[in-house]
């Protein structure tokens, strides 16, 4: 383990990939840690409704991960980084403005697509980079980094909503009820 730690800290480019991933993760966190605050306060949904939405979450980064190959010859790597990042913040801009539970669960199919198409491609560039004495560990590192920064991101984005507070015409009669 520490011959996997030393060869990151000192790879310049393990440093960009864990970068990347960590800040996508960072920055997109916030989805999947307020939708149940959305669901309830914007949607009014109950734990069904919310559990739809994360089926929508979820199915869009499978179809991505079924169209990726095909995504990935078409528009290259850096098209898809750049394209699963716009699909993920336009996917988090509309989400503040809809208030259709059908529109939301389209609009986090596609959050879903654009979350999954980022992270795989700071996976595979991962692995191109990490030589093969060391890929396994620099892969695990790589997880822990994505799954440090959607806790550090949730506990961030939870904080910013409870400074902010939640803003929309059925969070006020959702603070007003019993």
């Amino acid at each position: 383990m520490r011959a996997g730690l030393r060869y990151a800290w000192h790879s310049h480019l393990i440093h960009y990939v864990l970068l990347r991933s960590g800040a996508f993760t960072l920055a997109s966190a916030g989805l999947l840690a307020l939708l149940p605050v959305y669901a309830q306060s914007h949607l009014g949904l109950g734990s069904g409704g919310l559990g739809l939405l994360y089926a929508a979450f979820g199915a869009g980064a499978a179809v991505s991960a079924l169209l990726l190959p095909r995504i990935r010859a078409r528009i290259g790597v850096d098209g898809v980084v750049v394209a699963g990042t716009a699909a993920a913040a336009v996917a988090l801009l509309a989400l503040a403005f809809s208030r259709s539970p059908v529109l939301a669960a389209v609009i986090t199919f596609v959050a879903g697509a654009g979350w999954l198409l980022c992270l795989s491609v700071c996976s595979l560039a991962a692995q191109q980079v990490l030589p093969n004495w060391v890929r396994a560990r620099g892969l695990a590192l790589n997880l822990t980094v994505i799954a440090g920064a959607t806790a550090a991101g949730s506990a961030a984005w939870g904080a910013v909503a409870n400074v902010l507070g939640v803003s929309g015409p059925s969070a006020g009669e959702a603070s007003r009820s019993p």
